[in-house]
Formats: structure tokens, C-alpha cells, sequence
């Protein structure tokens, strides 16, 4: 939870060093004692902690909203794994390439927080770890897909739950999108049927099969391009309203960047499979603490910022910084420093820029990887 990224010989004595209270690290634990205490360590336990921490957040918080509802995203990334033998057995890949896995994550796009997230082989595909999260959405929200997600199953399940969405559709997926798309019209209610293959699953896990009425809308996008939008929200919501909310779903996007460049989600601290997840879920907890952190400090940021001309906002990637020691200190009953430390993460804050953009990197440009045995010493 201390956000390893590391030799971790040095993130052992440093860690101790802040904890008791020393000016210069001296040896407590050694890094051959934490590799074998590790090995009991099951790394559902911080599911379950994250899971008590979102609980609580979400029973006190006055979080943000849009039209009343909250706001969820779900999107899947990949993460590039040790290349040892153990992992590429457990995460088959293709010769002489790295190994992968898959994340996808459930994340509040307002509020910065996660839900939930599953984390498996690559030929498991999105749109069935998207169903395995699903069932931790609750009425009153919306859940935002892009355009690989849609299908009759996942329109079904959503009816099930009762749980709202705003998806992108392919003009090409279903017949009736296709027709729609055709006639020009800005929106429109209509039918969607199952076909053979999707009725069948559904009988098989207990959903209705019968056809559903979704809202779609039509969103002109600059170059002619146009996009479809599919939702079960009702016309109490005006149809120019939906071009923002699916912009939402961007929030996952900078989150998935957040955890993978400032958290490091790939540098991992061991070879192992248990390792992988050890490290996923303790990262992906930490970030949501620090997330719940900031949100606690933001009143007392937006005070400092009063007079200013711009809106200002706290600085997630130096929040994710100063996190580091003082966080998991703060949780061993150290109520004072968390205090001192909102306060610190109250302190830096960038303007709101609205309309500002930064191209995406050429897709052929190759990311630099984290080898294990050439971490950074400090």
C-alpha cells in the first residue's frame, strides 16, 4: 500500500524509518523476510478493505453528480507483466512477446474513485469482466461504456439490475441503430431484439429475452463523423445533454494514465502470480485513499483560491506524491498526520482550462517497461 516502486531492501528500511520516527534508515526487516511473508498474504484482503473504504466514502461524502445520478465508467487497459516462465504459464502470450494482462475497471468519473476491478488473461474479453462488475452498480446510476461493450446480454442485465447506461454503439451492430443512423433523425426510441446467440444466454442465466426499448441519439462530430448514442434515460433528460455525459467517460481514460505513470501499476515487486495481484489491488487501494483524500481537502483548496480568476483544482498526481509514507502512517491510528497531511495536499492546485486537448502518442512509439532488476534505488 505503499505505493512500491523501488529496490525493495530501500523501501523497507525507508518505510520503518518513517514509521518509528528516525532520521537515517537503519535495517528492520530484511527484503528475503518480506518475500516469504508475502506468500500468506492474500490479496482479496485489499479488495475487501477497498471495498469498506468506498462504503464509507459513499455513506458520508457529498459527492458530485450529474442530473442526480452518479456517474460510472467502465473500460478496460492492458498491463504489461514480468516476462519470467511462471507468469507467461499463467498469462499466455505469443512468442517472443511480453506478457499481458487485462484490466477493467468500474470507476466514478465525477468523484475519482474505484469501485471495483477485474484483472485476468487476455482472451478473456471486456465485455464479460464488465458483467462480473456490474452487479456493484446500484439504481441511481449511470454507467458509461465505449463502443466495444454493447450487446443484448449487457442491455438485459442492466434491466435486471435497474441500473441506467449511456453507451456509443457501432452503426453496424444492430438493425435497428443501422436504420436510425440511415435516417438522419437527432433521436429516437426503439426496439432491440435478441438474436439466436444472445437469446440463449440469457436463458441460461435467467434474463428476460423479450425485446427492450432504448433511447438512441444521434451526436454530429467534427470531419462528418457521426456517433451514436444508445441509453435507457427517459426524455426528462433533454437529448443535447448526452454529448457531455458520455465526455464523462474520458475521466477512466486519465485514470488508467494516473495509475500506470504516476502509480506505476507495471512496475511490479515480484515473480509470482500472487505478487501481480498483491501489487494491482494494494495500488488501486492507495490511489482511492488518496483520491477520498483529496476530495476531504478540496473545501479547504477551494478557500485558498477564492479570489482568484480561475477555477483551481488539487493536483491528483502530487497528491498521489505525498501520499507515500504519510498515508499508510495515517492509517495505524496516527489521526494528527492525516490531518497535517490534507492539509499538505490541500496546497497544490492547478487552473481549470476548459478546451484545452493533448493528442494521443504515436501509436508505433514504444512505452519503456520497469525491469525487475534495474528499479531505481531511491
Amino acid at each position: 500500500m505503499n505505493l512500491l516502486k523501488s529496490a525493495i531492501q530501500y523501501e523497507l528500511d525507508t518505510f520503518y524509518a518513517q514509521l518509528l520516527g528516525r532520521e537515517v534508515p537503519q535495517r528492520e526487516v530484511s527484503g528475503a523476510a518480506f518475500t516469504q511473508a508475502r506468500r500468506r498474504l492474500k490479496y482479496e484482503a485489499f479488495i475487501e478493505l477497498n471495498d469498506r473504504a468506498t462504503e464509507a466514502f459513499y455513506a458520508g461524502a457529498p459527492i458530485r453528480r450529474w442530473q442526480g445520478f452518479r456517474v460510472l465508467a467502465i473500460d478496460g487497459t492492458t498491463l504489461r507483466l514480468p516476462n519470467v516462465e511462471r507468469i507467461r504459464k499463467s498469462f499466455p502470450t505469443e512468442p517472443g512477446e511480453v506478457p499481458q494482462g487485462r484490466l477493467v475497471e468500474l470507476y466514478d468519473a465525477l468523484n475519482h474513485i474505484m469501485l471495483g476491478a477485474e484483472f485476468s488473461q487476455l482472451e478473456i474479453g471486456e465485455g464479460y469482466l464488465a458483467e462480473c462488475l456490474l452487479p456493484r452498480a446500484q439504481p441511481g446510476d449511470v454507467v458509461l461504456y465505449d463502443r466495444g461493450f454493447p450487446s443484448f446480454y449487457l442491455l438485459a442485465l442492466h434491466a435486471a439490475q435497474g441500473v441506467d447506461y449511456c453507451m456509443r454503439v457501432p452503426l453496424g451492430r444492430f438493425k435497428a441503430v443501422r436504420e436510425f443512423a440511415a435516417a438522419g433523425a437527432a433521436e429516437q426510441w426503439v426496439d432491440i431484439a435478441p438474436c439466436a446467440k444472445a437469446r440463449k444466454d440469457c436463458l441460461r442465466n435467467g434474463l428476460a429475452t423479450s425485446a427492450l426499448r432504448v433511447r438512441l441519439i444521434r451526436i454530429d462530430l467534427p470531419g462528418d463523423e457521426v456517433e451514436v448514442l444508445m441509453t435507457s434515460l427517459g426524455g426528462a433528460i433533454e437529448g443535447s445533454e448526452f454529448a457531455d455525459l458520455y465526455h464523462l467517460r474520458w475521466g477512466l481514460e486519465e485514470a488508467y494514465k494516473l495509475q500506470k505513470c504516476r502509480g506505476e501499476l507495471e512496475n511490479f515487486s515480484g515473480k509470482t502470480v500472487r505478487s501481480l495481484y498483491q501489487d494491482l489491488h494494494a495500488k488501486l487501494l492507495t490511489m482511492n485513499l488518496a483520491a477520498m483524500c483529496q476530495f476531504a481537502a478540496d473545501d479547504q483548496a477551494q478557500q485558498s483560491a477564492i479570489d482568484r480568476q480561475h477555477t483551481y483544482r488539487i493536483n491528483r498526481s502530487k497528491t498521489l506524491s505525498k501520499v507515500k509514507y504519510h498515508l499508510v502512517c495515517a492509517l495505524l491510528n496516527l489521526q494528527d498526520r492525516l490531518y497535517r497531511l490534507l492539509g499538505w495536499i490541500a496546497e497544490d492546485i492547478d487552473a481549470v482550462r476548459p478546451g484545452r486537448s493533448y493528442p494521443r502518442r504515436n501509436p508505433g512509439q514504444k512505452k519503456p517497461g520497469f525491469h525487475s532488476a534495474y528499479k531505481r534505488s531511491a
